[in-house]
């Protein structure tokens, strides 16, 4: 079972960057997910530029 899950939140739109989802199970109770995600170069040079500026990636954790 493999699903687009679309854009991922804290890239802009034309950066590229798509989530796959490509498997889940239940193991104990829980859910676990195998989520792939393809970065661009677009979306390096992107994060790159925003590190370099001190602004950070929106969304990303600390």
């Amino acid at each position: 079972m493999t699903v687009r899950l679309g854009p991922v939140p804290g890239f802009p739109r034309w950066t590229g960057v798509r989530a796959i989802l490509s498997s889940s199970s239940v193991r104990d109770g829980a859910l676990v997910a195998r989520v792939k995600v393809r970065l661009t170069w677009r979306a390096w040079a992107w994060t790159y530029w925003r590190t370099v500026r001190g602004k950070g990636v929106d969304g990303a954790a600390p």
